[in-house]
């Protein structure tokens, strides 16, 4: 998306050749291709002691891609996203968190450390959703999803329903905003 977002693929390479901190858009090319490349190298590169080095790599770049989007949004005219630009990185964030641990969740890794982090990140979305209840419908269904009702099936003992709570709220997450964002220039 973001190379489509820059309209000519030779823009990405373009973009490379500076770095620009106090331009998100550069930041996320470069964030991009760090992460993209440690990711494949924790994959693909001979040795355990380098693959292990590629994925922290790739899970320190992985923390900052998972906030890009709401970095993005933030620095726009759009007005639903501009009035949000210092929380939506962290909802994002949290969000990216709540998906992970349920994917892991759902493919059968069971332990307490991912009930935890799932259960961090369904709270946190339970207080958003509470920052945000005068936002669109959709938000409030999207946040109600992965905060208090994962929340709540976390704390039964309802793991793979909490998960799939999760990534269902954290899929609405995604549209709500842009649909927020459409209806908020209108």
């Amino acid at each position: 998306m973001l190379i489509s977002d820059l309209g000519r693929p030779e823009r990405f390479l373009n973009m490379l050749r500076v770095f620009k901190p106090q331009s998100p858009m550069s930041v996320g090319v470069w964030t991009l291709t760090a992460f993209a490349g440690a990711s494949a190298g924790a994959v693909l590169l001979p040795g355990k002691t380098v693959r292990d080095v590629s994925a922290i790599a790739a899970a320190a770049t992985g923390l900052v891609m998972a906030t890009y989007t709401g970095v993005l949004l933030g620095v726009t005219a759009i007005p639903l996203w501009k009035e949000h630009a210092d929380f939506l990185p962290v909802h994002f964030g949290a969000s990216a968190l709540g998906s992970a641990v349920s994917l892991l969740e759902l493919r059968g890794h069971r332990n307490d450390a991912l009930h935890s982090l799932g259960a961090a990140a369904a709270a946190f979305e339970s207080a958003a959703d509470f920052a945000l209840a005068n936002d669109t419908k959709l938000l409030q269904i999207a946040g109600a999803l992965s905060g208090p009702i994962a929340f709540a099936l976390r704390l039964f003992g309802k793991r793979k329903t909490a998960a799939a709570a999760t990534l269902a709220g954290s899929l609405l997450t995604r549209f709500a905003w842009v649909e927020g964002g459409k209806a908020s220039v209108k």
